[in-house]
């Protein structure tokens, strides 16, 4: 694939004790028009780095010897020195079970790539943190990074809501408290109206109105789909 001006100038980082791992990423990478792509055994020396270079992406190993991706991904949320404090984390791993999901969501990871990888869907994921990147929010723990729910919506309140709600959110003007964000937000979108219904379909939109339901008290309950964190 010929590489491109939005892509080829793109500063990459691999962070995996496998060198073979690395050097097989690196020609699949080149194949996709990237061409500054520098490759990390020692979590150290990439974390330097990372502190005096400005990195578009870095692609993070879960099992290395000294220190888990997990451990490596929380440092980088936390470490003001970071130079690109936005900058997207793959995790990339052979053990993609769920527990170990939730987890590299919790400590900031933007996406997870399952070994043996694809050509495919390492373009699909690269593509997607670059183009389409989660929002931000910083914390008053000191994090910094993707909110850590699947969804890009500040207004969401579902189940996989997280649990705190003091942040505040990334935007074009800089971070805004979430409070503020969510008023701007109400002002700003305008309330569908349905249109009324003409004379001869009065007496059928009438007729199709269902009975109120009926009334009663629910106990709330604990959502073991809910992961709770401490910011």
């Amino acid at each position: 694939m010929a590489a491109s001006t939005t892509v080829e100038f793109k500063q990459i980082v691999l962070l995996d004790d496998n060198r073979n791992f690395s050097s097989l990423m690196r020609s699949v990478l080149s194949e996709f028009g990237y061409r500054d792509i520098v490759d990390f055994e020692n979590p150290k020396l990439a974390m330097d780095f990372m502190k005096t270079t400005f990195v578009d992406v870095l692609f993070l190993d879960l099992v290395m010897p000294g220190a888990s991706g997990f451990q490596i991904a929380n440092k980088l949320r936390h470490d003001p020195s970071i130079m690109n404090r936005m900058m997207p984390i793959i995790m990339v791993t052979g053990h993609a079970d769920l527990n170990n999901i939730r987890k590299a969501i919790n400590y900031g990871v933007d996406e997870v790539l399952v070994k043996p990888i694809s050509p495919r869907a390492l373009h699909q994921r690269l593509t997607g943190v670059l183009e389409n990147p989660r929002t931000y929010i910083k914390t008053k723990s000191g994090y910094y990074g993707p909110d850590r729910r699947r969804r890009n919506d500040p207004n969401f309140r579902g189940p996989d809501r997280r649990q705190v709600d003091h942040f505040e959110i990334c935007t074009k003007s800089g971070f805004i408290p979430i409070e503020q964000f969510r008023a701007e937000q109400q002002k700003t979108t305008p309330v569908a109206q349905a249109p009324a219904p003409t004379p001869a379909e009065a007496p059928r939109v009438a007729a199709r109105k269902p009975a109120p339901p009926a009334v009663r008290e629910v106990q709330p309950q604990k959502d073991a789909n809910v992961i709770e964190i401490d910011c």
